[in-house]
């Protein structure tokens, strides 16, 4: 009989505030049918156990000894662009796979790292690999202004450089879930990419087209309404939608998060 594909996963799991931790606990039920699959968490309890499922939970920090228990096939790190995926991160670093990305502009993450480990040389040297001189350039002047009143106005201009290179120099193949993705990951790094839709059907169905409407918020329905599925935080890049939309080029307009 053939054995399943040995699997680890690495990604958040509730309750850590991400959603990349819903759309996790949707999806592992349905790849444990599927193949051998570990799931690993660090830093957090994760709510569920999975116990009705055929899945292993494990801390990430007992991994070494889990490959030399029983070799595994594929490790799978899902990147999102916040500090939720510190840990997966540094398990990237030591053991190739393939890498979900969740984002297409890891600016807040990558930096955000290297500044918390005191490697400003490292942040600086992936920004000149992969972004050239302006990157190098926008490097230095983010250090400078790390920390100082002037952090607040520059640190937007920090999305010019995407860092999605740098994610993905130990991965042996990227998944995104849309062309758009896949067009922008290829832009910037020779990693073999995959588009893989976000295609399986959340439990209950979906909504019908045009039943989520202002109304259902207590808004009037000829108000534009803009869904953010998932949370609402600065990597999210929500201003960015919002922006123009709103006040300045339709005076008089409310704009409600």
């Amino acid at each position: 009989m053939r054995r399943l594909l040995r699997v680890v996963g690495a990604r958040p799991l509730r309750p850590v505030p991400c959603g990349i931790s819903a759309y996790a606990e949707d999806l592992i039920p349905r790849l444990g049918r599927e193949i051998d699959l570990t799931v690993l968490y660090d830093g957090f309890t994760p709510d569920s156990d999975f116990s009705d499922w055929p899945v292993t939970l494990c801390p990430a920090a007992q991994l070494p000894a889990l490959y030399a228990r029983l070799p595994q096939d594929l490790l799978v790190s899902h990147m999102g662009n916040n500090p939720h995926h510190e840990w997966i991160w540094r398990l990237m670093q030591r053991w190739r796979g393939l890498v979900v990305l969740h984002d297409t502009n890891f600016s807040q993450f990558l930096p955000g790292h290297y500044l918390n480990t005191n490697q400003p040389g490292r942040l600086l040297a992936a920004l000149l690999e992969h972004h050239g001189e302006a990157g190098h350039a926008l490097g230095r002047e983010m250090l400078a202004k790390a920390g100082t009143p002037a952090w607040e106005a520059f640190a937007p201009r920090m999305f010019e450089c995407s860092m999605t290179g740098p994610i993905l120099d130990r991965a042996l193949r990227a998944v995104v879930h849309s062309a758009h993705a896949a067009a922008a990951v290829r832009c910037v790094s020779p990693s073999p990419v995959d588009e893989v839709p976000m295609n399986f059907v959340p439990e209950g169905g979906y909504l019908p087209r045009g039943s989520v409407r202002p109304s259902r918020f207590n808004l009037p329905d000829e108000v534009p309404l803009i869904l953010s599925l998932g949370f609402v935080a600065p990597h999210t890049r929500l201003d960015r939608g919002v922006a123009p939309r709103g006040p300045r080029r339709a005076p008089g307009r409310v704009v409600r998060v």
